[in-house]
């Protein structure tokens, strides 16, 4: 069941909170005018699933993002990380394109200055992750 489906547009991510594969996909481009809106619908469908749920395996597969989208996903990392305090489980993977070393930084940068274990996931094109293919369906 989805807790939370929001389709990408041309400035903002597809996000997908599902309980049945106990996932969320954060995946797209993300420059809203408002991006502490948008994503506060996110950090809302986060506490509604771990209402009920112990695990989540979280993956953001941006191709872009501007710098207060940048704030806001910081701010969904740290909310996630949070929830490990309480022993809820959260396997985090941050999907880059190998050319986009900015995009495969900015994954170590969160990772380092929260102390969260980002598995770092290299792929020629971000259609041919193959995880993406199999749990957003």
């Amino acid at each position: 069941m989805n807790i939370l489906n929001l389709p990408p547009t041309r400035i903002t991510p597809e996000v997908l909170i599902n309980t049945d594969n106990h996932i969320l996909i954060v995946k797209g481009r993300s420059s809203p005018e408002n991006s502490v809106a948008f994503y506060d619908q996110v950090k809302r469908g986060i506490k509604n699933y771990f209402q009920n749920e112990q695990h989540l395996e979280v993956h953001f597969m941006f191709e872009y993002f501007n710098t207060s989208s940048s704030k806001s996903i910081f701010e969904i990392i740290k909310l996630l990380k949070r929830y490990t305090t309480i022993r809820k489980s959260i396997t985090f993977h941050w999907v880059f394109e190998s050319y986009d070393d900015d995009m495969m930084e900015t994954g170590e940068d969160y990772a380092d200055l929260l102390d969260v274990d980002m598995n770092m996931i290299e792929v020629e094109e971000m259609e041919e992750y193959s995880t993406y293919q199999r749990l957003a369906s």
